[in-house]
């Protein structure tokens, strides 16, 4: 029988100074929606032999600060479920949205502040 094999591809143009201006992503699953664009991407790889993530998190320039937040709270709370799905633990999911409640509390309030840290 032959294995089903899914391809994404990602593709990040840098500027003069390396830093991300573009990052493109695109799925051999839906090649009908083609290339599509982000601000950001955060992926983990889990090295099983030296039992280690190597984390890939890019932003492009131009990236909102108000939509990073969006972002990575929603990126949080998306790992917490998916660490419920693969342990079957409900704990953690919980804590995790309550302390993403408090910290979005906390960002809310640093913004207002002006982005200082007090």
């Amino acid at each position: 029988m032959m294995k089903r094999v899914s391809e994404i591809v990602i593709k990040v143009s840098l500027d003069k100074d390396q830093m991300p201006e573009k990052i493109e992503w695109a799925t051999s699953d839906n090649p009908q929606d083609g290339v599509q664009e982000s601000k950001t991407m955060m992926l983990g790889l889990w090295d099983p032999k030296e039992k280690s993530t190597l984390s890939m998190d890019l932003w492009t320039k131009d990236m909102p600060i108000d939509e990073m937040h969006t972002h990575f709270f929603q990126r949080i709370l998306s790992l917490a479920d998916s660490y419920q799905r693969a342990t079957g633990n409900p704990f953690v999911a919980a804590a995790t949205k309550k302390y993403c409640e408090e910290l979005g509390e906390r960002t809310q309030v640093w913004e207002e502040r002006g982005r200082k840290h007090r």
